[in-house]
Parts: C-alpha cells; structure tokens; sequence
C-alpha cells in the first residue's frame, strides 16, 4: 500500500544508515537499496507503531546535520517529496530545555 502525505509528526527514536540487503518475507523474496532513515513514533497512531522513513539522497548531509544537534524523543516533523523525506522541523527538544533548567 502507497502512502500519500506530506507531513508527520512525532518523537525522533533513532537515525542511521540501512544498508542494501533482502529478506523472504511472507513467501516472497523482497530487495531494499541502502538509505539513510528517521526512525519516529508518529503522533496519533493509536497502535505505537514505529516508522522508518528513507530521505532523499540530496537532502542526507544537511539532515544528518541538523539531526546531530538534538537529543532523542525530540518532537520532529518530517516534510515529504513523494515518499522520502526532504526536509526536518524541529518542534520541541525537552531534554535540551530539562538541561538547562538544571
């Protein structure tokens, strides 16, 4: 099934390089190319269901970028060009703002 959006939000679990690779999965031999993901917990996903998005190559480095100043559970949104991710708001960082309270 295709998904067709433009934006999600929610909490930022993890960053990282999935490298090229296959599985069987349900009797069926399924390929994957190597990607750089966001790994979050959408918002209103009544199940918790953890998502990993691929971003688009051109936006990698200065996604990585952006992604190395904050801390998990950071409140993210990912904006989308087709089904990859090209961009990365940051809403809220609550253990960078619980930091400087300490």
């Amino acid at each position: 099934m295709k998904q067709n959006f433009n934006k999600v939000e929610g909490l930022l679990l993890d960053d990282k390089l999935r490298q090229k690779g296959s599985a069987e999965i349900n009797g069926k031999t399924v390929e994957w190319e190597s990607a750089y993901q966001i790994v979050i917990l959408p918002f209103g996903d009544t199940k918790g269901n953890i998502r990993k998005y691929s971003v688009l190559e051109s936006e990698c480095d200065r996604i990585k970028s952006i992604l190395e100043e904050i801390n998990w559970g950071t409140y993210v949104c990912l904006e989308f060009a087709g089904n990859k991710v090209s961009d990365v708001a940051i809403y809220q960082d609550w253990y960078a703002s619980y930091n400087q309270i300490l």
